[in-house]
C-alpha cells in the first residue's frame, strides 16, 4: 500500500511541475507584449524544445508510475485471491472435522423404546448397542456431511459403546430416546435406511420405534471435546 500511495504522489508531484512549466512559459511570452526579437525568438524556441522533451519525459514517467501501480494492484487482487481461498479452504477443513457449527437441509431420526405392560428389564440399546453403529454407518454411506446423536457431533475418533446402563459418545453418558440430526440430502438418505430388510427394519424387529422427519434446516453443534495426538505427526515433523 505504501508503494501505491508513493506512486500517486508522484503522478500528482509530475503533473504540477508540467502545469508550473507551461504556466510560467505563457506568462513569459505574454509580458514581452507581442514583441520579440530574432535573438530572443530563438531563445525561446529552444527554451520551448527544452520544455517539449522535459514534458515527453514526464509523461513517459507518468506512464511507467501508472504501469507499475497497475502491477501492484494486480498484486493485491491475486494476493486477497489466495487469501479467500486459504480462508474456504480451513472452513471446509474445520467443517469435515466437526471443529464448526453447521446447519442444512436433512432428516432427523428419533430412536425410542416403550416397554410393555409389566415388562422390566429389557433395554434393545443395551443389549443391541451396535445397532447405532449400524445406523450411523448406513447414513455416513449414504451422503450425509454431519451428524450429531444426542446433540453429540460424530467426528473420526468418535466412540459409541455399551458402558453399564448407557450408552456412551464422546465420553458422554446417553440414554434414549435417541435422536440422530444428519445434514445431507434429506430424500437419498431416508430411502437408503428405509430400504426393505434395512437398518429400520432391524430395528423394527427389536420394537425399537424409529421415527423419521425431514427439515430444512438442521443445526448441528461443534465437537466441543479435546483433540489429542500421540503418536500422529505430519510428513514435515522431524
Amino acid at each position: 500500500m505504501k508503494k501505491y500511495n508513493k506512486g500517486l504522489l508522484e503522478i500528482t508531484i509530475i503533473c504540477f511541475i508540467i502545469g508550473f512549466m507551461l504556466i510560467t512559459q505563457y506568462r513569459s511570452v505574454s509580458q514581452l507584449g507581442g514583441f520579440v526579437s530574432t535573438t530572443r525568438a530563438q531563445e525561446l524556441a529552444g527554451q520551448l524544445n527544452e520544455l517539449k522533451k522535459e514534458k515527453e519525459g514526464l509523461i513517459n514517467k507518468i506512464s511507467e508510475l501508472e504501469r507499475e501501480i497497475k502491477e501492484f494492484e494486480d498484486q493485491v487482487v491475486q494476493d486477497n485471491q489466495i487469501v479467500e481461498n486459504l480462508r474456504i479452504n480451513t472452513q471446509k477443513a474445520q467443517m469435515i472435522a466437526g471443529l464448526l457449527d453447521v446447519k442444512g437441509p436433512g432428516i432427523i431420526i428419533s430412536l425410542d423404546y416403550t416397554p410393555l405392560e409389566g415388562e422390566t428389564g429389557y433395554d434393545p440399546f443395551l443389549i443391541y448397542p451396535e445397532y447405532l453403529l449400524l445406523l450411523l454407518n448406513e447414513l455416513n454411506s449414504s451422503g450425509a456431511e454431519a451428524i450429531s446423536i444426542n446433540e453429540q457431533r460424530i467426528i473420526s475418533t468418535s466412540e459409541i459403546r455399551l458402558a453399564g446402563n448407557h450408552i456412551v459418545i464422546n465420553g458422554e453418558k446417553l440414554s434414549r430416546p435417541f435422536v440422530f440430526k444428519v445434514i445431507g440430502d434429506g430424500q437419498t438418505l431416508q430411502s437408503a435406511i428405509q430400504l426393505r430388510g434395512g437398518i429400520v427394519d432391524l430395528l423394527n424387529s427389536s420394537y425399537i420405534q424409529v421415527n423419521i422427519k425431514r427439515e430444512e434446516e438442521i443445526f448441528i453443534p461443534k465437537f466441543s471435546g479435546l483433540i489429542d495426538f500421540d503418536y500422529i505427526h505430519t510428513n514435515e515433523e522431524q
